[in-house]
């Protein structure tokens, strides 16, 4: 990290309000990330991730980014008719992983499950950082297959996507 800023907001409902003022240090790669949260009391009410490229608009740096190595694990639980999947994401690279993808699919046949209601999708994890998605699905849509998930983070060459690979929740690399 290598800058960070903190500043109170009081703001009405459907307003905007300049909270801080955004500073960029010298040295900064070609393409650099923010992190915008807002927390009330502590606890995080939205988060929003940026790509930023030294010159507008250009993100090709990407294409030079080693692939990240994302652990997974998931706890299912099934309960009045109704699935719930909750995988943690835990980047164990030194690369930022972005875009990475959680999908429920079914066991057997590596169907997607839909309709799916997902708690987030499509992250960014800094090197270290873990994030728990969590899936909720009618066992109905499972067609009578065991669902599973399945994990993908862009590389940004040509289209690939690596898979997240095992892990024990609470373990650092």
């Amino acid at each position: 990290m290598r800058w960070e800023k903190t500043a109170p907001v009081d703001s009405a409902e459907d307003s905007t309000v300049s909270c801080i003022k955004m500073e960029y240090p010298a040295g900064l790669t070609a393409v650099h990330f923010l992190r915008l949260k807002l927390s009330r009391q502590g606890e995080t009410v939205s988060e929003n991730f940026y790509w930023r490229g030294l010159e507008d608009g250009d993100y090709r740096a990407l294409r030079t980014l080693a692939q990240a190595n994302v652990g997974a694990a998931t706890r299912m639980e099934q309960r009045d008719g109704r699935w719930r999947l909750s995988t943690e994401l835990h980047n164990v690279s030194a690369t930022p992983a972005l875009m990475v993808c959680v999908k429920a699919v079914r066991e057997k046949t590596g169907d997607r499950i839909l309709p799916a209601l997902y708690s987030d999708n499509y992250v960014a994890l800094m090197p270290g950082e873990s994030r728990t998605i969590v899936i909720d699905l009618a066992d109905a849509d499972t067609r009578g297959e065991k669902p599973s998930v399945v994990v993908e983070a862009s590389t940004w060459r040509h289209g690939e996507a690596s898979p997240a690979h095992p892990f024990t929740p609470g373990h650092t690399a």
